[in-house]
Parts: structure tokens; sequence; C-alpha cells
């Protein structure tokens, strides 16, 4: 078995002693024998455990039983790790894929319990998923660009609104010279060169009853992103009912006012459902009094730039923990909150 050292190494001298620090796992202090310790690290690149003792044997005086306690020290740090052999598994990445994704592979194998074998496993895991994306606006956006950068080959997206100048100072996907143009047009545009062998398909709908969503998801993605907030107060509701209908999973997060909600992401069988979670304010759109429907109907969704963004990247990384698995999603059948005033976090319990 060959091994390498963990490109997330880091290391440096203080006080005579040898710190190696690993993200996520506490920093080794060597003291006595830093010597061997460094040229045990910097020999690990891909060779075998003999290979590597025959080597320090050259420079250090030591036994072979104590060369193989270093070792073991330095693999249950996560300093040293199995080298993956691609010659000998089939991989369902091309060489640009590799490339492209080298980067947050080697962020998911750097992490403890996570070889590189692993981890092109979790890229092929990515590669594979058709996602479906209701609004693409200041959520949908950032989530939109974020799957297919990250590698997702398949996406579905619903909108039905023009671009308005006021969402170019919002919404990443949009500038001045767009304004006036379906989202859903510009979107895939401009998503096409994000990930240019992706496919993408557009519905340029509203979501106003179950019967409409129903035919969005015709292709069965395997998973729903709601961020669209209308009709308000009921949407979530459509796409609750229908998820479950069709046993797609299901995730919501956006900003509200000074506070982030991250999730949930309901499981159909395995977790709550939204309306148990959260139980709706109303019944029926056409059972609203008047007044009250004339009122909300003046409501503005006022955010900034940043929550938009939080709001996106965090769902992003827990539906890829979600799929993966590389490392455990935190918001299965719960939510997470973050205070834009103070940055307090808080995890609501499952259901």
């Amino acid at each position: 078995m060959k091994y390498k050292y963990n490109h997330k190494c880091f290391c440096y001298e203080k006080n005579k002693s040898l710190f190696v620090s690993i993200p996520s796992i506490n920093t080794l202090e060597i003291s006595d024998g830093k010597e061997l310790v460094k040229d045990c690290i910097k020999y690990f690149t891909g060779t075998t455990v003999n290979e590597v003792y025959d080597l320090i044997i050259k420079y250090h005086d030591i036994e072979k039983e104590e060369f193989l306690n270093i070792v073991d020290l330095l693999i249950s740090h996560n300093i040293i790790k199995e080298e993956f052999n691609h010659n000998k598994s089939q991989i369902n990445l091309t060489p640009k894929d590799l490339l492209k994704h080298d980067r947050q592979i080697k962020y998911m194998e750097s992490l403890f319990g996570n070889s590189t074998e692993k981890s092109i496993k979790f890229q092929e895991k990515i590669k594979s998923l058709n996602i479906c994306i209701i609004g693409v606006g200041g959520v949908g956006s950032y989530l939109s660009y974020g799957l297919l950068a990250m590698g997702v080959s398949k996406i579905t997206l619903v909108d039905h609104d023009s671009i308005e100048l006021s969402n170019t100072s919002r919404q990443m996907l949009y500038v001045e010279a767009d304004v006036g143009r379906s989202k859903i047009e510009v979107a895939k545009e401009k998503l096409k060169l994000v990930n240019p062998e992706a496919e993408i398909n557009t519905h340029n709908i509203a979501i106003k009853n179950d019967a409409i969503l129903e035919v969005c998801l015709q292709n069965n993605p395997d998973l729903v992103i709601l961020a669209a907030d209308t009709p308000r107060g009921l949407i979530p509701y459509i796409v609750d009912r229908v998820c479950h209908k069709k046993n797609i999973p299901f995730v919501s997060g956006a900003p509200t006012c000074d506070m982030i909600r991250v999730g949930p992401l309901i499981i159909p069988g395995k977790t709550a459902s939204f309306s148990e979670l959260m139980p709706p304010l109303f019944d029926n759109i056409e059972d609203i009094d008047k007044d009250i429907k004339f009122i909300n109907n003046r409501f503005i969704g006022s955010v900034m730039d940043p929550f938009n963004a939080i709001a996106a990247k965090m769902l992003l990384a827990e539906i890829i923990k979600y799929f993966t698995n590389y490392q455990q999603c935190r918001i299965l059948g719960k939510m997470i909150l973050l205070s834009t005033d103070t940055w307090e976090l808080l995890t609501t319990e499952e259901a």
C-alpha cells in the first residue's frame, strides 16, 4: 500500500518543537525527533512504508518498529493518507472533470476518514445529480451557479419573472444590460458558460398550484430546491405536497429580515413534512380575507446581496453533504438559523 502526505498539512517550528497542523485535527507537537518526523512526512509522496523506511535509515539511526510507530501516529492524525491508484479503479469522470474540480476533491480528501478514492466517488455522485430549482432570483441564482460550478450535470430552472433593475444589485446572474429579459432565458445563457456540458432545462411559468409543479417535475429530479416566495405563504406547501406525492426530497432556505434560514431538508417517509414542521398560515388562497390579501400583495421582500449569498452557499454545502456524505448533513428535518446582526447560530431540533 502506498501513502502520501495530506496536502492540507502545514508545519512550523516554535520553542524548539515542530508543530504539524491539519484542519479539524488537533495540532501535533513533536519535541524529540522532529527532523525524523519532517523526513517521514516529506518522503511519503505516493510511496510505500518500506520505501520510506529505506530512505529514512540513510539519515537516521532508527529501528523499524519505532519507525512504524511514527507512521501510525501520522496516519492517526490524518497527516499521511492512502494513495489512490487511478489506473486500478474505474472512474466515471473525464480528465477535464478531475482538473476542474481538483480543489474540491482535494478538500473532501483532506478530511479525516476520507480517501482520494472516496472523494472521487463523491465527485462522481455530484456529477450524476439532477436538481430542480424553483426561483432563480436572489438565492436561486447563487444556488444554480454553485451547483453547476461544483459539477452537477443536470438542472431544471423554474421562474416566470423578467429582470428588473433592482435584481442586478442582489441576484448574481444578472447585469443592467439584461433588464427586461426573461430570468430563465438569461440564467440559462450565463450558466452554460459555467458548465458547458450541463443539461439545463427551463420552465417559464409561475407555480400557482400542484398541477403546474407536477409538470415541472416530470423528469423526476433527485432534489427540489425552493428559492421562490410566491404565491406568498402558500408555495412551500405546494412543493411539500407534490414532493411527498412523488417521493422527491425537498429543501428550502432564505434570508428573512435579520435572520438567514437554511433548511429544512425534507425526505418523504423519513423526516417530518414541511407542513408538520411549519403549519400553513392559510389553507387556501381563495379563502383569504380580501383586505389581508390586499395588504399582503403590497409586501416587498427586502434583502442585501451578501445575505442571499450566505443562504445559498450554506444550503449548497448541506445539499452536497446529503448526497455524498463526505460530512454529516445538519439540516435533515431541521433548520439552521443565522442572525445577520450578531451572527449567532441556532439549529432547531428535528421533529
